[in-house]
């Protein structure tokens, strides 16, 4: 067996040849890492934001409420200007209806008992038209029912009610009276319930 004598310099050269190998892996690695770690601690960041929103979202009304199925059905008693029915009514229009009090103690009203209070003016500006008496054109002459008309609209436009009525036989002809179709509701008795735990009308 033979040997073959390594000379130093080739020696070093092996060395700093090993040297600069390693000095370039590190430099990559430290250059990923420089990449990777922002971008991964802005994934985390969105991460936990996005799970902290879920967490403290404001429950939607649906959920608070709850969604009940039901038929409108027909209640002549409500489709009429009789005033011998007024007292279905009156209660609607005290103008303090549907405003509560929260806990902070500030004052809020209930936009269910807001619409049911319009309705309620439209049904006395009808009467008084019934009876002779003038009611306005617009809300130079009027300032309530002129709101109530353009409120309404938008109540009905936001809740959006995309249930299809069926047409029904009615006197030989058809017609859509949506009385007789399944709609899906939120539960209005919870809102009378909070009327009656914190309505401010009925507060000593």
């Amino acid at each position: 067996m033979s040997y073959t004598r390594v000379d130093s310099d080739d020696m070093r050269d092996s060395s700093r040849s090993h040297k600069r190998h390693d000095f370039s892996v590190l430099e990559v690695l430290y250059r990923v890492s420089a990449i990777l770690t922002p971008i991964l601690l802005t994934v985390i960041c969105i991460l936990l934001i996005v799970d902290y929103a879920e967490l403290h979202k404001p429950a939607s009304s649906s959920e608070l409420l709850g969604t009940v199925q039901t038929r409108y059905g027909s209640n002549f008693a409500y489709m009429t200007l009789d005033h011998n029915f007024d007292d279905l009514w009156d209660e609607e229009l005290h103008p303090q209806n549907g405003i509560i009090r929260l806990q902070d103690g500030s004052l809020s009203a209930i936009s269910m008992f807001h619409q049911i209070h319009c309705l309620t003016s439209f049904r006395k500006a009808l009467q008084n038209a019934r009876e002779g008496n003038e009611i306005g054109i617009d809300f130079r002459d009027d300032e309530h029912w002129p709101h109530c008309l353009w409120y309404l609209k938008q109540a009905i436009l936001c809740f959006a009610d995309d249930t299809l009525e069926r047409p029904m036989k009615v006197n030989g002809s058809n017609i859509i009276t949506g009385q007789d179709d399944l709609h899906q509701c939120r539960d209005s008795g919870k809102l009378y319930t909070l009327r009656e735990e914190r309505g401010i009308w009925k507060e000593p």
